[in-house]
């Protein structure tokens, strides 16, 4: 394509005086064409590759996301157990503590003789 160029602007104005400086002027634009072209396919280039970037770096966040909300879950679900748990821990011990105070009063009005034990 150079070379047509060039070639059609010596055949056309080669008796012209500004010749030279069209030629000069195309030869130029060719070669700014070529360097555009250029710099355009590094730029696709670079553009693919922060692509795939970005691609990879979106797949991760999305796994530590999904990681993340999982761990929760569990800690929600043990957090829960353990509540539960605990709410059954703490009645047990009040039945325990039930239970010894009746004991206890069971005991205190036996030894006033106010209790007859049945048989």
């Amino acid at each position: 394509m150079h070379s047509r160029l060039e070639l059609c602007f010596e055949i056309k104005y080669s008796n012209d005086r500004g010749a030279k400086k069209l030629q000069h002027a195309a030869t130029a634009c060719v070669s700014f064409s070529a360097y555009d072209h250029e710099k355009e396919h590094q730029w696709r280039q670079l553009e693919r590759k922060l692509r795939v970037q970005i691609a990879q770096l979106e797949a991760a966040v999305k796994s530590d996301v999904a990681e993340k909300d999982q761990v929760l879950g569990k800690m929600a679900d043990e957090r829960g157990k353990w509540s539960s748990q605990e709410r059954q821990f703490w009645l047990f011990e009040i039945v325990v503590m039930l239970l010894s105070c009746q004991q206890y009063v069971d005991l205190q009005i036996m030894s006033r003789g106010r209790w007859k034990s049945p048989g």
